[in-house]
């Protein structure tokens, strides 16, 4: 039982690490698109989009 709870927190850490990786790549993308002048709204929906796909 601890060995499967364990596995379990290792992977939603691991796709947690992918996710946040994969949004600040998203985030400096969006920066270059929109030099610095960026909103926040668009990250967000973008970050929605990224959980949707990986679900």
């Amino acid at each position: 039982m601890k060995l499967t709870s364990v596995g379990f927190i290792f992977i939603v850490e691991t796709v947690r690490i992918f996710v946040l990786s994969k949004s600040a790549v998203c985030m400096a993308l969006l920066l270059k698109k929109e030099r610095g002048n960026f909103k926040f709204a668009r990250i967000t929906s973008i970050l929605n989009e990224i959980e949707v796909c990986l679900i």
